[in-house]
């Protein structure tokens, strides 16, 4: 997950980041998987069920506890799976903000991240980008 991120131009991406905050009780410590973004930074947890089990709702629950006690705002939340969600747990994420990404939204952004690193191969072929690297060559031979 982090290098598909990181191929989708997102800035400063990193992995399995620990954050503590000190309470009343001593130090608590939260675990996230992917940390992306300099200024306006998004907390992504990843689900992976290799039985096709759904996301459940108490895992986005926990999730949201998670980023509130770090005084995260919930819309910096994403979680990400390789299946589903359950409906509570969809509707639990829609009303406190947090992103939810499926099977079929993780497969959107593969195909967005290959097509991405496609064009950057090929370089600008079509439209103003391609008719200034033409105007360029020709300048230049």
């Amino acid at each position: 997950m982090t290098r598909l991120y990181d191929q989708l131009g997102k800035l400063n991406v990193q992995h399995n980041i620990t954050k503590q905050k000190r309470t009343r009780k001593g130090k608590a410590r939260s675990q996230f998987d992917i940390v992306y973004g300099i200024i306006a930074k998004k907390y992504v947890e990843c689900k992976y069920h290799g039985n096709g089990a759904n996301v459940t709702f108490d895992d986005v629950s926990t999730f949201a506890a998670k980023l509130q006690l770090n005084n995260l705002s919930p819309r910096q939340g994403v979680m990400v799976t390789n299946t589903d969600y359950e409906t509570r747990a969809k509707v639990y994420a829609h009303n406190t903000g947090i992103r939810l990404i499926d099977r079929q939204e993780l497969i959107k952004l593969d195909w967005k991240r290959k097509h991405q690193l496609a064009t950057l191969v090929k370089g600008p072929t079509k439209g103003f980008a391609g008719s200034l690297e033409r105007r360029i060559m020709r300048y230049e031979a």
